[in-house]
């Protein structure tokens, strides 16, 4: 019988409104939580994608850069290089400028134009 009054006195104490109210409020409290590690979690993992693409830009990068002191350490690198950056020539050689010519070519003659094309041409804006 003595069992029986104390399950009963448990359950009205665990049943109460206030005690299931402040559960409900540690649950809500921990679903929470659990939501925010989840958006830190997603934000993290796109910030290590990003940092992965940047590190594998930066590792072509020093490639691209290793190959190209690689060849700046041969004399045909450099000779390269100088022509490149400046406009010089070797003692034999001979430097041709060409540069773009922004003339049109004009002809002399003048198109024939039509009965036709002159009447859309008066007409027309």
């Amino acid at each position: 019988m003595l069992d029986f009054q104390q399950k009963r006195k448990l359950r009205s104490r665990l049943y109460n409104r206030w005690t299931l109210i402040v559960l409900g409020l540690f649950v809500i409290l921990a679903i929470h939580s659990a939501w925010n590690v989840y958006q830190k979690q997603r934000e993290s993992s796109a910030l290590l994608r990003v940092a992965q693409e940047q590190a594998t830009e930066l590792q072509n990068r020093q490639d691209e850069l290793q190959a190209k002191i690689a060849d700046m350490q041969t004399p045909e690198g450099q000779e390269a290089e100088i022509r490149a950056k400046f406009n010089v020539a070797k003692p034999d050689e001979s430097v041709a400028v060409v540069l773009a010519s922004d003339v049109l070519d004009v002809s002399t003659s003048t198109p024939t134009v039509s009965f036709w094309q002159k009447i859309v041409k008066f007409f027309s804006f």
